[in-house]
């Protein structure tokens, strides 16, 4: 059988692991396997696994850890988590991802919108009502020039702002 369009099955298991790992549940993990076709008829498959996991200690206390060790102050498998912001492992990547207590671009460092007569930032609901005060509207593009700057290093925030001494004054989400 000929494909003529690439699909995507995505798996997601969710794994209860008794004692002495305990630490690691709950665990989810999401397979995708691609399919495309290839001249001939044969299939090519691709299969990607990824886990995201908010780490439990071992004493029970409700506590849960990022992958580097910092110590989160609220439940990411709290009642109502997964409907706002999706499963361990699918959430919105420019958004706040309450497994791994990491945000993206909607929230933190991202392009805004600007009048496109004055250049004015607009104030409005922030992306994902994150945060419930009015603050700059995400533009749906990922980070800001300076944000991408800083996340390469010093010498190239330097080069950047050599050529574009405003960056200094952006605003981002």
């Amino acid at each position: 059988m000929l494909f003529h369009q690439r699909s995507a099955i995505i798996f997601l298991v969710t794994l209860s692991i008794p004692t002495p790992f305990a630490f690691l549940s709950p665990l989810s993990l999401r397979c995708t396997a691609s399919f495309s076709s290839r001249s001939n008829n044969n299939i090519n498959i691709m299969a990607r696994a990824q886990a995201t996991a908010a780490t439990n200690n071992n004493n029970n206390n409700g506590d849960y850890y990022r992958s580097d060790g910092v110590r989160m102050d609220f439940d990411p498998y709290a009642p109502g988590m997964a409907e706002k912001y999706g499963l361990a492992g699918s959430t919105d990547p420019d958004g706040f991802d309450p497994y791994a207590d990491t945000v993206g671009p909607g929230i933190y460092g991202g392009n805004v919108v600007r009048d496109p007569q004055t250049g004015e930032i607009e104030i409005g609901q922030q992306y994902q009502n994150h945060n419930h005060r009015p603050g700059p509207v995400y533009k749906g593009d990922g980070y800001s020039l300076m944000s991408r700057a800083i996340h390469a290093g010093p010498s190239k925030v330097m080069e950047i702002l050599k050529d574009y001494p405003l960056l200094k004054d952006e605003i981002s989400t």
